[in-house]
């Protein structure tokens, strides 16, 4: 039988609890008994809808949004928080009261986070062990939700550095081109690559050139503004995704991170010096994710071609960006220049 442990952790009464008397309660000091709280019934069949009803998702926000809202039909509760620092998953529905029941949650050995709701009465016996054998039957639910949410998580975001995978651009970059297409939205980005990278890998030890990449990629995402996505684009390179960004911004933006990572770095014993080459390019109304990231590359290439550590934009961009403006403007100036 699988291993199902709700540790009671904390049970917090702030100030003296209120109570309050429902109707069953005032009828009992008519007839001259003790007074005591409603105790609700469990219902094996409410709580096989409950199990019946999370079974459709394995979103873990949807899993608890559903949750509360079929708790709280039974049971009367302020407040509902899960944290899982592990996996970093949070949920919280409503406001912290008074009275809090916190629960470590453990399913066959392994730990799930922590649950913790409160609300302004103090919870019975009856309510904690009814509270108890709902909590024991979303425990499968939500170790497979925190499952699926870990390989979700895999897939789109690189272990090592943290930074979303290339393929995101790809998911991307069709529409950002699309709306440079149709609202004339700039659109660029910058390639960039450690020079050498190789050889310093070579002169390190063990781990400390994967050290090294992390706090390549935490000076990325430091320099880089909010609304720029930065992505590990392969070993030693990097992208960054710049939404609304002229070609002359985006090539300012590309020496305020060579400014920002370039140079000494510590890399478990060793001091390296690290070296960044870049490629810009902004986006053209007949492009589309592949030529784009094509040109990204030529530019890259040729900044390494000059000797590397260095910003590099194709001057055909230039060119070819005043000769499309004159086009839009005059749609025969081409056929003109043709027949000349």
């Amino acid at each position: 039988m699988a291993e199902t442990s709700f540790p009671l952790l904390h049970r917090l009464f702030a100030r003296k609890p209120k109570t309050r008397a429902s109707a069953a309660d005032t009828a009992g000091k008519t007839d001259g008994h003790t007074a005591r709280h409603t105790v609700l019934a469990t219902d094996e069949a409410l709580r096989q809808r409950l199990l019946d009803s999370l079974h459709q998702t394995l979103d873990i926000h949807q899993l608890f949004a559903r949750f509360v809202e079929l708790l709280r039909q039974q049971l009367p509760c302020d407040s509902i928080e899960y944290s899982n620092d592990r996996a970093l998953l949070y949920f919280h529905d409503g406001l912290p009261a008074d009275c809090r029941l916190r629960y470590a949650l453990t399913l066959e050995g392994n730990a799930l986070g922590e649950l913790v709701f409160s609300r302004e009465l103090v919870f019975t016996r009856a309510e904690q062990a009814r509270l108890e054998q709902w909590v024991a039957g979303l425990l499968p639910l939500l170790a497979n939700a925190i499952k699926y949410e870990q390989a979700i998580k895999q897939s789109l975001y690189d272990a090592l550095t943290g930074l979303r995978k290339s393929h995101y651009y790809f998911d991307t970059a069709p529409a950002e081109i699309e709306r440079v297409r149709r609202y004339q939205y700039p659109f660029s980005l910058i390639l960039v690559e450690i020079d050498d990278f190789q050889a310093v890998r070579r002169s390190l030890q063990g781990d400390d050139a994967d050290a090294l990449l992390k706090q390549i990629a935490c000076r990325l995402r430091q320099t880089a503004r909010d609304a720029d996505i930065v992505l590990r684009h392969d070993k030693d390179r990097f992208l960054l995704l710049l939404p609304h960004t002229s070609l002359k911004t985006a090539v300012q933006a590309a020496q305020r991170i060579q400014r920002a990572v370039a140079g000494e770095m510590a890399a478990g014993g060793n001091t390296v010096d690290i070296r960044l080459s870049a490629g810009v390019v902004a986006a053209w109304a007949e492009d589309d994710a592949d030529s784009l990231l094509q040109r990204a590359d030529q530019a890259l290439q040729h900044a390494r071609l000059l000797g590397g550590g260095r910003v590099h934009m194709l001057q055909v961009e230039k060119q070819q960006q005043a000769q499309h403006q004159a086009e839009r403007i005059n749609p025969f100036a081409n056929n003109g220049r043709m027949d000349s």
